[in-house]
């Protein structure tokens, strides 16, 4: 039927009067189309289904008319010839005179389709002025005689068939009253019998919500949700709040809008990977620097990260469980209930009815909730980066999560056969006993500090915790934690070593100043008063040089420690340091070679510190010798100071503890005085300023002490090139070797923690995105030391790249000792399959790492 759409059949179309085409269809006949003349006959009730007589206007209708029609449309189609009908306005009498009326004349024109297969009538409505003629007359009102006795005929069956229905119609309607009756008992029961059930359902459903809502409040964590690539908090606890430091209205907002400080730091970078790769991320004692209401503020934690996945398997939240270690330290001061770290989490009890409604589904849906409450507690417990465990209330184990099962080295099933008593040190076993059994006996929370031996079979120290869960008043459960404070103790025990040697060195110039006072109050020898004032004085700045370096110290513990960063004139800080030093020593010169004029923005008074400690350590160990020789440079956008001693020199076992709290180099000939802090505040000093130090020496040779400062104190990464088998910045080079399938690695310049990680997950990247085994890392181009990354390297990134694929390192040294060390350090740390060599000659190392395809 395309030639409805044909533009000469729509121009046919559209005549000034109405116009309709039709279509014959197995004995009946259906409008096709119409003009606008034809569509303003229509009324809204015949929109749906039209036939012809709804074309015809009320005036011209009578009984009569659709018969007429009807039998017109068949004449017209069988003889394939045109009919005319005609209607007048009123009924009318043989002696009517026909100009009276108003007529319609009804014009029916077949035509086929041009394989004779189709029948189409196009109708015509024309309104006539005048009468039809006589004999077009007679021949309507024979149609009308003839349709009336058809019709009357039609409507005495069309009765009598209505009379024989309905009566079969009001029997079958009182059976089907019967059996709904029926049927409505049936369902009546069936309802009460599943709203009972439901009930009971709902109970048990409440009851188990409810424990699970009580064990999550008990657990000894700080936990919140972040949301999307943007970090939504959308959940979090109090113990997370407490610390951030923040409260509540930080609900749904960016983590770096309400925490800016930590865009300088590494967190967002790893919250970053950890949604982008989906792998969950562990660290212990990270450095948190953040802004309270109370000010700028320290923190160490131990904390996670962990992907959580929606329904299409992406990763769309990250669960953060953090540990506030810095408060650990004074746990064995307080004794607090574990269930203050955690918040009630769970307010949807309430619409709990709504969902629960009458039908099979409901009770189903209630169930498979029940099952994913469980899971999600198990997922929980088996995420926080620390032991937990639960005991029935008479005290016998019944769950353990993964991380004290792995670090027992014992499945979950043997730990809870065996129990935790064997695995406790013997010295610390009856303490713990008889702690846990009063426990039991009152009902009361537990803590307790004992050694657990480890699958490595070494000892290690925990505080352990333990707290109750009451049910209506009832004990049903003991929930537990370890938390590892081996770190705790070691520096507990250097805190008390330093003690020890603290009382002796302070006590030495004490004494001496009170011996000289008595000798001062014993003569009249205005000489010798002179003489006693001047060796009191002398031990009056010695005692204040180390109450100085103690009260640095105890600043930079707490992170008070305060930098005036200002333009300064770095040649004349040094000449400042090597005059004040020089001051003071007769036995030295110290010699300064640099002369180029710098200008640096710092602290001038604290880089004094640092180069005045340098110096005068210098001088220290090295009494035999008459000189201290100072130079500096600029060297890749960075200022390097050398100070070279002509002394006792430092074997490389002592380099790593060198620059470590409380530490001295003991030498078999002689021990010099003084608390070993200064090395310690320089170094902190220079992290500050972003810089780093290291030593070149050698026993009985002498020592350089050097230290860097970068001229440009901006975080921002240099221009970098970035493509799938090449990567390039300032700090490092990473080419896939396409022949050999390996990564061929050059660092080059000074690293620090920032550039090591960020050339490292580089490294990550490019090993995974290639599938490769082999790394060839090259060191000999990097200068100075990165030690305050290889921890990273070692505990972090090296799991991560043996999870990706590395099977074999070769590892180039730096001509740096220090370099050297952090190298050795980070493969020290490291554990696992990978097989690392180390290496002096590169061309060995491609030998070694070529001949172990």
């Amino acid at each position: 039927m395309t030639f409805i759409n044909d533009p000469l059949f729509q121009a046919a179309l559209h005549t000034p009067y109405p116009r309709i085409v039709m279509v014959a269809d197995q004995g009946d006949f259906k409008i096709l189309s119409y003009n606008k003349a034809a569509s303003a006959l229509l009324k809204d009730e015949y929109a749906l289904a039209l036939n012809l007589q709804q074309f015809i206007e009320g005036r011209y209708r009578d009984q009569h008319t659709s018969r007429a029609v009807i039998e017109g449309l068949h004449t017209a189609q069988e003889n394939q010839e045109t009919i005319l009908l005609y209607f007048s306005t009123t009924e009318m009498d043989v002696n009517d005179e026909l100009d009276e009326q108003n007529w319609l004349q009804v014009e029916i024109v077949p035509f086929q389709t041009p394989d004779h297969k189709t029948d189409y009538l196009l109708v015509n409505l024309i309104s006539l002025p005048i009468a039809p003629s006589s004999s077009e007359r007679a021949r309507e009102t024979f149609f009308k005689q003839q349709n009336l006795s058809e019709e009357l005929d039609a409507t005495n069956e069309e009765l009598s068939a209505s009379n024989e229905e309905l009566t079969i119609t009001v029997e079958a309607l009182n059976q089907a009253q019967e059996n709904l009756r029926h049927t409505n008992e049936i369902l009546e029961r069936r309802v009460r019998e599943r709203t009972l059930e439901l009930q009971n359902s709902l109970s048990i459903i409440q009851e188990e919500r409810k424990r699970l809502s009580n064990i999550i409040a008990n657990i000894p964590a700080g936990i919140c949700i972040l949301k999307g690539r943007d970090f939504i908090l959308e959940d979090v606890n109090k113990g997370m709040l407490r610390i951030w430091g923040k409260d509540m209205r930080i609900l749904g907002t960016k983590l770096l809008d309400f925490l800016p400080e930590l865009e300088q730091q590494a967190f967002p970078a790893l919250l970053q990977r950890v949604y982008t790769t989906g792998e969950p991320y562990i660290e212990r004692d990270a450095r948190l620097d953040i802004v309270t209401g109370d000010g700028k503020k320290t923190i160490y934690l131990d904390f996670s990260y962990t992907p959580l996945f929606n329904s299409k398997k992406e990763v769309d939240r990250i669960l953060v469980h953090a540990d506030d270690v810095t408060e650990r330290s004074l746990a064995r001061l307080r004794e607090q209930y574990l269930s203050e770290e955690l918040t009630a989490i769970n307010e949807e009890l309430s619409s709990s009815n709504e969902e629960l409604a009458a039908t099979n589904d409901a009770l189903s849906d209630s169930q498979k909730t029940l099952k994913k409450s469980e899971a999600s507690l198990k997922f929980m417990f088996n995420a926080i980066p620390q032991q937990v465990w639960t005991a029935a209330e008479g005290g016998k184990l019944n769950y353990v999560n993964q991380m004290m099962c792995e670090e027992l080295g014992q499945d979950m099933e043997s730990l809870l056969q065996q129990g935790w008593r064997q695995f406790i040190h013997p010295d610390d076993l009856l303490g713990a006993i008889e702690k846990w059994t009063i426990a039991l006996q009152t009902s009361q929370p537990m803590a307790a500090e004992y050694r657990l031996r480890f699958k490595d079979n070494k000892y290690y120290w925990h505080m352990a915790k333990a707290v109750p869960m009451f049910e209506n008043g009832i004990l049903k459960l003991w929930i537990g934690t370890n938390t590892n404070i081996e770190l705790q103790k070691a520096s507990e025990q250097k805190k008390d070593e330093f003690l020890s040697i603290a009382s002796h060195e302070l006590k030495t110039p004490l004494t001496s100043i009170k011996a000289f006072n008595q000798l001062i109050s014993r003569t009249r020898d205005n000489d010798k008063v002179q003489h006693f004032s001047q060796k009191s004085a002398e031990h009056i700045d010695k005692l204040e040089w180390l109450i100085n370096d103690l009260l640095d110290v105890t600043k930079i513990n707490a992170g008070k420690m305060v930098y005036n960063m200002q333009p300064l004139n770095f040649r004349n800080l040094l000449l400042s340091s090597i005059d004040t030093i020089q001051q003071t020593s007769t036995t030295h010169r110290i010699i300064l070679k640099g002369a180029e004029e710098i200008t640096y923005i710092g602290d001038h008074f604290r880089l004094e510190q640092v180069v005045q400690n340098f110096l005068s350590n210098a001088i220290k160990y090295s009494p035999r010798a008459d000189q201290v020789i100072v130079d500096y440079k600029i060297e890749m956008d960075n200022i390097v100071v050398s100070i070279q001693d002509f002394g006792i020199g430092i074997a490389r076992k002592d380099f790593n503890r060198l620059f470590d709290r409380y530490y001295r180099v003991d030498n078999s000939a002689m021990r010099f005085e003084g608390l070993g802090l200064g090395l310690y505040i320089s170094s902190e000093i220079l992290k500050r300023h972003q810089g780093s130090f290291w030593i070149e020496s050698e026993e009985d040779q002498g020592s350089t002490f050097y230290f860097r400062l970068p001229l440009e104190l901006s975080t921002n990464q240099k221009q970098e090139i970035n493509r799938e088998d090449f990567f390039k910045n300032q700090a490092v080079t990473i080419v896939y070797n396409d022949a050999d399938h390996r990564l061929d690695v050059d660092w080059t310049g000074f690293q620090d923690l920032k550039t090591v990680q960020h050339g490292c997950l580089k490294m990550l990247e490019m090993l995974t995105r290639h599938k490769v085994s082999k790394v060839i890392n090259d060191n000999s181009h990097v200068l100075g030391t990165w030690s305050d990354a290889s921890d990273w390297v070692g505990e972090v990134w090296f799991p991560m790249m043996e999870k990706a694929g590395l099977r074999q390192f070769a590892w180039i040294y730096s001509p740096a000792a220090f370099s050297q060390l952090s190298a050795q350090k980070a493969a020290d740390v490291a554990y696992g399959t990978v097989l690392t060599r180390f290496f002096t000659d590169i061309a060995v190392a491609r030998e070694w790492i070529t001949s172990n395809d």
